[in-house]
């Protein structure tokens, strides 16, 4: 006789690339989920570029060097979709200029902030970034 059925121990991801080592990051040298921003009122709109960068391993994946590991980081690049949850106050604004795959930054993030009314602005701005799994 047949003895009974084990099901598999093991969740395998049908991507060709494990994702779970993949992050987003403010900063190419290690991983920062956040960013703050302190800039001084002009009475005009201040702006501000702030690139992302896609980090595997907590190390810079780079879609400009052509070895194994860029033409990994170059797929999961243009795997990645983006979206902005907005800023808190209507005088922030930010706008996300994406870059080829083949290059090592993402995104600039363009922030602009109205500072006209000359009061203090304390905004939050929020970013989602989603691997997208074939």
């Amino acid at each position: 006789g047949i003895g009974p059925y084990t099901g598999p121990k093991v969740h395998n991801s049908s991507c060709p690339v494990p994702v779970a080592t993949y992050d987003i990051s403010w900063s190419e040298d290690y991983v920062a989920h956040s960013k703050v921003l302190s800039l001084s009122s002009t009475g005009g709109t201040i702006e501000k570029t702030l690139p992302t960068f896609l980090m595997e391993s907590g190390k810079l994946c780079d879609g400009s060097v052509m070895d194994d590991r860029g033409a990994y980081c170059r797929f999961v690049a243009q795997m990645i979709t983006f979206s902005t949850s907005g800023c808190d106050s209507s005088q922030v604004t930010v706008t996300p200029n994406p870059y080829p795959i083949t290059d090592k930054r993402l995104h600039d993030m363009v922030v602009r902030v109205d500072t006209s009314s000359r009061q203090p602005i304390d905004s939050t701005c929020r970013f989602q970034y989603t691997l997208n799994e074939l």
